[in-house]
């Protein structure tokens, strides 16, 4: 009958997790043709609704003009990004069931997010095997531990990209990302968008 239904995608670290769906809607103003070409259709397929109630419904339904559908898009794709942001906050903070190990070590971690974090030289100051310490740290996190570094930097770059005086180059480095290809590739993994364009948002 043509009608249109639009999905955004919810990205968590590069990958799509979810999507957002608008519902079926209308592009133009409901047709007759249409209609009676989809009716036709949908009978041969015996589904259980009556003609009547079909072009009722078809009718009823809301006419969203392009225009209308861009500002929708635009709606959702800013709450798909909302959501993003929030499944990485949550990632990264601090669960109190966590065993001493592993506050340690995200304190740690904190203090020294501008400088190099290899996970051998944390082990060594916590006193425990790499091994140990990187099973442990997937097992109470959920994430691996170079995923938790880059995560909390890129969420130190978001407040840092909150200033405007601040340049990019400027936001990678304080943020403690060795390069700035690196903290753009980072970036967008974690946030679905560059640097730039998020902070226009």
């Amino acid at each position: 009958m043509g009608m249109i239904d639009i999905a955004v995608p919810v990205h968590v670290s590069g990958r799509c997790i979810a999507f957002l769906h608008t519902g079926q809607m209308l592009p133009q103003q409901p047709s007759r043709t249409l209609f009676r070409n989809a009716a036709k259709k949908l009978e041969e397929w015996n589904l259980d609704i009556t003609p009547l109630e079909m072009e009722e419904s078809y009718r009823s339904a809301e006419v969203y003009t392009s225009q209308r559908q861009k500002a929708l898009i635009e709606l959702i794709t800013q709450f798909a990004e909302r959501l993003s942001d929030q499944a990485n906050a949550i990632m990264i903070r601090k669960k109190s069931a966590e065993p001493l190990l592993i506050k340690k070590a995200r304190t740690y971690i904190k203090s020294n997010i501008t400088e190099p974090i290899r996970l051998e030289d944390l082990a060594k100051h916590l006193n425990v095997s790499p091994f140990y310490l990187c099973r442990q740290f997937q097992k109470y996190v959920k994430v691996r531990f170079t995923e938790y570094i880059t995560r909390l930097r890129v969420e130190r770059a978001k407040q840092l990209l909150l200033n405007q005086n601040n340049r990019i180059s400027e936001v990678a480095f304080e943020a403690g990302f060795q390069s700035i290809p690196h903290f753009n590739r980072s970036f967008k993994r974690v946030t679905g968008v560059t640097p730039t364009l998020w902070r226009v948002q």
